[in-house]
């Protein structure tokens, strides 16, 4: 019996010794910065890109909320992107923007390119 495919590991982002490098962000040294940095710059691509008049059109009020999962992989290109929303059209329109996210330098442990897993909310208010 040959065994030759092992299974990959998917770390957090806070357990790797090299956090992915988000472009400009690579003169972070520290890893808390790196995240941070990385945080940072997807926090502000969301706020620029989403279009948050969607929820109104769609009838939704109040507080929505939108959780989006992906993974940097070992080339540092997002993958397996899971995305739930109060409607589908919220839901494209997440994945819409997830996609304008840059490939980034991957996570490492050691020397060794490793998939990271990243958890993004995005909380959005329609007003009435």
């Amino acid at each position: 019996m040959d065994i030759s495919e092992t299974e990959e590991i998917i770390y957090d982002i806070d357990k790797v010794s090299v956090a992915p490098i988000y472009p400009g962000c690579d003169s972070c040294i520290t890893n808390e910065d790196r995240i941070a940095c990385f945080s940072s710059k997807i926090k502000r691509i969301v706020s620029k890109k989403f279009n948050g008049n969607l929820g109104e059109e769609y009838g939704l009020n109040g507080l929505q909320r939108i959780h989006v999962q992906f993974e940097v992989d070992t080339d540092g290109i997002i993958t397996d992107v899971k995305i739930r929303a109060p409607h589908p059209a919220i839901k494209k329109e997440t994945r819409r923007v997830v996609d304008k996210f840059s490939n980034m330098t991957p996570a490492k442990i050691g020397n060794e390119a490793v998939r990271v897993k990243y958890i993004l909310p995005i909380t959005f208010k329609i007003l009435d």
